[in-house]
């Protein structure tokens, strides 16, 4: 198992690009529908990613140090019973 860390920075990137990549899609869409040009910039898809980073860190964090300390079912076992 690597250490948490890496874990930690893996995951961060991965939620990252995901949230990231579904952000952009909802704000496209949003500027569709209010009648706005719809485009993608460098600049918008980095203020985006900061903006999840700042707020996303912090949570991480406590959600790291609060989760060992608070029982929850093994995680596949809602996977297999619904």
């Amino acid at each position: 198992m690597k250490p948490a860390w890496i874990r930690l920075f893996g995951s961060a990137i991965v939620a990252g690009l995901v949230l990231g990549a579904a952000g952009r899609a909802v704000m496209y869409f949003v500027a569709l529908e209010a009648g706005e040009a719809a485009g993608f910039s460098l600049g918008g898809s980095v203020d985006v990613i900061l903006f999840g980073a700042l707020v996303g860190t912090p949570v991480a964090l406590v959600f790291w140090l609060v989760r060992p300390r608070v029982p929850l079912p093994v995680p596949w076992f809602g996977v297999v019973w619904g």
